[in-house]
């Protein structure tokens, strides 16, 4: 007897937390919708829980501030692109060949939500947003996706200086975030002038790393060496 109840307590603990699951997930889509539609600035989370059909107090249970809210989908996006990062390796082990599905794959898993991320664009530049991806708040999100520049050079292994194998994969990831910048202002039919702009891209990736390798023209392109290091060392890191 004492078994059965036992079970039944669990059985219905774990009803419990899937029905909380279902509607923190419901709260935070019926908030993301409000921002798209409203802007984030000019929406409150007092609006929030109208719209959800809960109490304030409610709302708080699932989120504590409109920030959380944000950073959820940045953490759940950067999961799926690590998730999705891992067929391409799989499948492909060229550098170029890779990059270019990795710029596309970046694409892909945000496409679901441009809307959003073009209201939200105005906060990219404001490293005290705590929704900023350079702000110290998002750093353990953003090093998810430079951590997939880092396996692509371990994975294809170019021929790189050690000091530009440091510094490639957030150059890289810098890279990226201008392109998905781009897509966001991108009007063309289906975006793609993007497309077109990954590939120049990669293909001006590909062609300076192997320059490098040359003797007598990659004497020449040291300072570009030195540039693109000194540039990603600009990536920011979480104040002590």
């Amino acid at each position: 007897m004492k078994t059965q109840s036992k079970k039944h307590h669990l059985s219905d603990r774990k009803r419990k937390n899937l029905k909380g699951e279902h509607t923190r997930a419901r709260v935070q889509e019926i908030a993301l919708k409000t921002f798209k539609e409203n802007g984030f600035e000019n929406t409150s989370l007092r609006q929030l829980a109208e719209r959800c059909n809960i109490s304030l107090g409610a709302f708080y249970y699932y989120f504590n501030s409109k920030e959380e809210i944000i950073l959820e989908l940045y953490n759940a996006s950067a999961l799926q692109f690590q998730s999705e990062t891992a067929k391409i390796f799989a499948e492909d082990n060229d550098f170029q060949s890779c990059l270019q599905k990795i710029f596309t794959l970046r694409i892909e898993t945000l496409s679901q939500h441009r809307e959003l991320f073009k209201v939200l664009a105005k906060h990219a530049l404001d490293l005290n947003s705590p929704i900023s991806p350079y702000s110290t708040h998002t750093k353990a999100i953003r090093e998810i996706s430079i951590g997939e520049f880092r396996k692509l050079i371990a994975h294809t292994r170019p021929k790189l200086t050690k000091e530009l194998e440091e510094s490639l994969p957030t150059l890289l990831w810098a890279m990226m975030m201008g392109l998905i910048l781009f897509w966001l202002l991108d009007s063309s039919k289906d975006q793609n002038k993007t497309k077109k702009i990954i590939s120049f891209a990669v293909n001006t990736v590909a062609r300076l790393l192997s320059a490098l390798n040359i003797p007598l023209i990659g004497q020449h392109l040291i300072p570009i060496n030195e540039i693109m290091s000194l540039f990603a060392s600009t990536a920011p890191e979480k104040k002590t």
